[in-house]
């Protein structure tokens, strides 16, 4: 969805950079950022293998750190010197975030702290698809990004009440993957409508993918697909690609919210020794590259610290 958003000229779209999700939206965004979060922050605006690419300094920002400057006023100013660095014309700035939890929790007990500027857009598959991908992707480190679908299930159903939360402040609009495949023009016109934006779809689709050129090299492997054309066979594919007792465990989990956008439950019946196989196996595998991935994660958080 990003790298089509960014073909409209009215729009650009960030790289990823979880470490701005995770040092200034974990939390109360709304809290003083730390000298500590600035120091980290301006490390790996040159050296982490994302940020470094949006090729910024604290220089580049709008703002002068005070003892009252925020969390959230530090990342927009981020965003807008990327904007502005990159795209200038742009009325609009999408920033791919999955930490979103702790920021709207604090919305929800106040909804004034929603920033009048302030716009989400979700994207939404089926949860079976969704763990397939994680299931037959794989990172950097050439680890499966998910290999339980219990895991992948939790992780769903916690997307989905965050959903809920954009839905009931009205600040947001939900875009199912499906729709996306199947007529991205219309999608993105209703897109471009919540955005309250009058722009011109009609090259978005042939254009080239400058999106794809704006990120890192190394993190490119990982994104080849987005040269791709849509393949609406995708949608379904996860039915084959799974067995009865990874869609059986999904289901069981988030069989409500399933329902809930109209997806609908395959319903297996897997004998009981293979369900038992399939959960301890994708468990054991599940737990050790999230063991492995927290170590390594700690380790270069270990690192940039020890500089100060």
């Amino acid at each position: 969805m990003a790298s089509l958003l960014n073909n409209i000229p009215d729009i650009c779209c960030t790289p990823e950079a979880e470490i701005l999700s995770k040092l200034l939206l974990t939390g109360n965004a709304k809290d003083p950022v730390s000298e500590e979060t600035i120091k980290i922050i301006e490390t790996a605006m040159a050296s982490d293998p994302k940020l470094s690419f949006w090729n910024l300094t604290l220089s580049d920002l709008d703002i002068r750190f005070g003892s009252k400057t925020s969390k959230e006023e530090m990342l927009f100013s981020i965003l807008r010197a990327y904007g502005k660095k990159n795209k200038p014309d742009a009325n609009v700035l999408i920033f791919k975030c999955p930490i979103l939890n702790d920021y709207l929790k604090n919305c929800c007990k106040n909804e004034d702290l929603i920033r009048s500027d302030l716009f989400f857009l979700a994207l939404l598959r089926d949860p079976r698809a969704s763990f397939e991908s994680q299931k037959r992707s794989k990172s950097l480190n050439e680890f499966v990004m998910d290999a339980s679908p219990r895991h992948s299930a939790h992780k769903w159903v916690k997307f989905h009440n965050m959903i809920k939360n954009i839905k009931a402040f009205n600040c947001g609009y939900v875009v199912k993957y499906e729709e996306l495949i199947l007529n991205p023009t219309n999608t993105l016109t209703k897109i471009c409508d919540a955005l309250r934006l009058n722009a011109t779809l009609k090259n978005v689709l042939v254009e080239g993918n400058s999106y794809y050129h704006s990120i890192p090299y190394n993190q490119k492997k990982l994104h080849q697909g987005l040269l791709n054309p849509f393949n609406t066979e995708k949608i379904d594919s996860w039915k084959k690609a799974l067995n009865g007792s990874e869609i059986f465990l999904i289901e069981i989990i988030a069989k409500q919210q399933i329902k809930e956008w109209d997806y609908k439950l395959f319903s297996p019946h897997p004998n009981f020794i293979n369900l038992m196989i399939v959960f301890c196996v994708s468990e054991f595998k599940s737990f050790l590259n999230r063991s492995i991935s927290f170590f390594r994660k700690t380790t270069i958080k270990y690192k940039v610290l020890k500089r100060y």
